[in-house]
């Protein structure tokens, strides 16, 4: 799965369902975040606790291609207005 764009507060109940779907389903998970432009901590907190999820199911989730800037950008920005394309492709 690759998440593209902006992943804000309010993208993560719609990537929450989509995410507990798939860990649900399979036995691994990878999200590709190599093409995000910003996350915010709202995001991050969530994809921490996914984690969390999935390794309680016995699901090997990985994360991978959070760009560094993205990392060091990863504050709270207020609302998702400048919020682009954050769905996944997988």
């Amino acid at each position: 799965m690759t998440l593209r764009g902006d992943i804000t507060l309010s993208d993560v109940e719609e990537l929450r369902e989509l995410m507990i779907q798939a860990i649900e389903t399979q036995q691994a998970v990878l999200i590709n975040c190599s093409e995000t432009t910003y996350i915010d901590t709202s995001a991050l907190q969530f994809l921490a606790s996914l984690r969390i999820e999935a390794r309680s199911l016995g699901v090997a989730l990985q994360i991978e291609g959070l760009p560094g800037s993205v990392l060091a950008d990863a504050t709270p920005r207020g609302s998702a207005a400048g919020s682009t394309d954050h769905r996944m492709a997988g």
